[in-house]
């Protein structure tokens, strides 16, 4: 008799339950930050923004805090948005 794995398991895991590589290209992702053009296009425009922020105290302090806690600069980049 053949025992069935149980539910939410590893071993009850389809392999196959996740979409094919690609599929995000058949379909509107303009919803999402990648399915945008950007906003700035001239890399030393956005490196100097970038730069200016960081030098305001209170980001330049928030940003250090979460570094220190091993926050990912995804994390960063959207808490400091």
């Amino acid at each position: 008799m053949e025992m069935m794995p149980q539910q939410g398991s590893i071993e009850a895991k389809d392999p196959f339950s996740s979409a094919p590589p690609g599929h995000s290209l058949t379909e509107d992702n303009s919803k999402w930050a990648w399915g945008q053009p950007p906003r700035q296009v001239d890399p030393d425009a956005v490196m100097e923004k970038a730069i200016e922020s960081i030098k305001q105290p209170k980001i330049n302090e928030e940003m250090i805090k979460l570094l220190i806690v091993g926050a990912s600069v995804e994390v960063i980049r959207k808490h400091l948005q």
